[in-house]
């Protein structure tokens, strides 16, 4: 069987065009055990036992798993996942993510192995950067996903579909609308009957102009945790569901209405000047005039579309009136959406930002509260994420810099050392820690944010004063420490 399986894996590489250290990676873990049995544990569920199972179902199985033929489901292994620049990615690498494009067809599944001609076509999509799973640890079990992911996948289609219909002046057929308040209903259920943060992975978004679709999935799962947690604290009475569907369809077409402002104003880098601020500030109510002649977008839904950025303060904007609310005239609905819609944003890379890390943005959003926000209410974000998603990159007190592969109650953070900035954390390169608060000196969703957040006067001054610094890693994450890290030392 092993024999058959290296020479099956070994063609199956060669076919698709991939470097020789693929076979080596995989061949090793094939050799012991590890990953096959592993993999094929994780795709049946335990309903074939692999003793049991004959040669061909576990050749077939074990390989279309390998190649993405077919998913490794919650509850199986992962890897290691981190965002690279999509220049640095390496053929032979496997994704991270499922990755769509501008129409919402898939272009590349979670866990495929990824070929030079997959690469090139990232590209030409316009793909900046790809959330990468390394495979250098056996891995680890992980959670299953709080929504499982064929219903993100169908959920994430149907929006893109919808937004593409818009930006081109089409019509929206009303059982697109129908097909995707079912997949929302679907969510909730999961959402509402789970303990799980939603945050637990970093957020990433590989093209600019993915922004919008991704980001209004966000803010609903945001909106619907945050219910959660508004309703098991008894801010808020449980919802029925012709409720839960009407704030479900709201917050997933909030910003409907930037379908229709142009892109060189949605992903400028620098700072909009004040025409162009003006155009920002109308998309909620051109998402309520888009919206208006659909009866599946009630009123109910409809008033979030036009009121999701009033302030608590009463300096918001939404009706093109200059219509304000303000305090307690604001809906407790309405803030929940507005608080998931900042939090989502914060934490978000933007054309003229890095993503702050989910713990800076719950600061942010602190010190906002009394002025953006219903103070009652913010607190309830720091139950909807951790601080350091699976996939940060975290600078520790004695210059380690590691990646979060796994979270433990408590929490604690499972971390892999990639490398070190200074001969303290030298010798934990290649260790794995379990990390409470007070570690870490500075967190990112990547290498390049966090060698972006630093400087040699920040290094040598304030984070590492007095500590030698040099950079030690190991591949295959040598490479790119090198190139962020180098010119700081």
């Amino acid at each position: 069987m092993k024999v058959l399986l290296l020479r099956r894996l070994q063609e199956e590489i060669r076919k698709r065009d991939l470097p020789e250290r693929v076979f080596s990676r995989f061949s090793s873990k094939l050799d012991g055990g590890i990953l096959a049995e592993g993999l094929f544990r994780s795709y049946t569920q335990g309903v074939i036992h692999y003793q049991d199972a004959g040669a061909a179902v576990k050749e077939t199985l074990v390989l279309s798993i390998l190649f993405g033929e077919a998913a490794v489901t919650g509850g199986g292994f992962v890897f290691m996942p981190m965002i690279i620049p999509i220049e640095k990615v390496l053929p032979g690498s496997l994704s991270g993510e499922d990755v769509f494009n501008v129409r919402g067809e898939l272009l590349l599944g979670k866990h495929v192995v990824i070929t030079r001609r997959i690469l090139e076509g990232l590209k030409k999509s316009g793909m900046e950067s790809l959330l990468v799973a390394f495979s250098e640890e056996e891995g680890v079990m992980a959670s299953p996903a709080i929504v499982p992911r064929e219903l993100v996948l169908k959920a994430k289609q149907q929006i893109r579909v919808l937004h593409a219909l818009a930006e081109s002046r089409q019509t929206l057929a009303p059982e697109m609308l129908s097909s995707l308040l079912f997949s929302a209903q679907g969510a909730v259920e999961h959402i509402m009957l789970s303990d799980q943060a939603i945050l637990t992975e970093v957020k990433h978004i590989g093209s600019h102009d993915m922004y919008t679709c991704e980001h209004s999935w966000m803010v609903f799962l945001f909106t619907f945790g945050l219910i959660r947690e508004a309703v098991r604290r008894d801010y808020i009475n449980a919802l029925d569901p012709p409720s839960r569907n009407s704030i479900a369809m709201g917050a997933l077409l909030h910003d409907f209405g930037k379908t229709r402002i142009p892109l060189e104003i949605l992903n400028k880098e620098g700072r909009l000047d004040a025409d162009e601020l003006r155009i920002i500030q109308e998309h909620p109510q051109l998402g309520f005039d888009l919206l208006r002649n659909y009866k599946s977008i009630n009123p109910f839904s409809r008033s979030i579309i036009l009121h999701h950025h009033q302030r608590w303060d009463g300096k918001g904007y939404g009706p093109v009136s200059g219509f304000v609310l303000k305090d307690r005239e604001i809906p407790p609905y309405i803030h929940l959406v507005s608080l998931a819609d900042v939090f989502d944003a914060l934490t978000s890379d933007r054309p003229y930002r890095k993503g702050f890390p989910p713990k800076e943005a719950l600061s942010i959003i602190h010190q906002a509260s009394g002025t953006y926000f219903n103070p009652e209410v913010s607190p309830f974000t720091e139950y909807v994420t951790v601080e350091y998603p699976i996939g940060s990159v975290l600078l520790l007190d004695n210059g380690a810099i590691a990646n979060v592969n796994g979270i433990e109650k408590g929490p604690r953070y499972r971390c892999y050392v990639i490398g070190s900035l200074a001969e303290g954390g030298r010798p934990l390169v290649g260790e794995t820690l379990y990390l409470a608060k007070g570690r870490v000196l500075l967190a990112s969703n990547s290498i390049q944010g966090l060698a972006e957040c630093l400087s040699q006067e920040t290094l040598k001054q304030k984070l590492l004063p007095g500590a030698p610094l040099s950079l030690f890693s190991l591949d295959p994450w040598k490479e790119l420490l090198e190139d962020y890290f180098t010119p700081l030392l």
